[in-house]
């Protein structure tokens, strides 16, 4: 992985996830996902400097945490929480 990236999961209907989705993913629909009662998520990989700016307004201490990670970090937004976690390489 691109150690200038993250991986983000956001909630589409979650305010920080909204705002962050419509930057990345502008004018998507989403409501084929909701119609059915789904609950629509972003996936993908962003560019870590910008997330880092974005989460920092949002909740420092996690910003801090995705500052400091030297590997590949995954940022997750759902419920009005922020959350960073370091990615580990998995094998079969």
């Amino acid at each position: 992985m691109p150690a200038n990236a993250v991986m983000v999961i956001l909630n589409v209907d979650d305010p920080n996830g909204r705002q962050l989705t419509e930057m990345l993913m502008a004018n998507a629909d989403w409501q084929p996902h909701r119609d059915p009662g789904e609950i629509p998520f972003t996936r993908g990989l962003a560019m870590r400097d910008g997330i880092q700016d974005l989460i920092g307004a949002l909740d420092p201490y996690e910003a801090e945490k995705l500052q400091s990670m030297a590997g590949f970090g995954v940022v997750m937004m759902d419920r009005g929480v922020v959350a960073v976690f370091a990615a580990e390489e998995v094998s079969a």
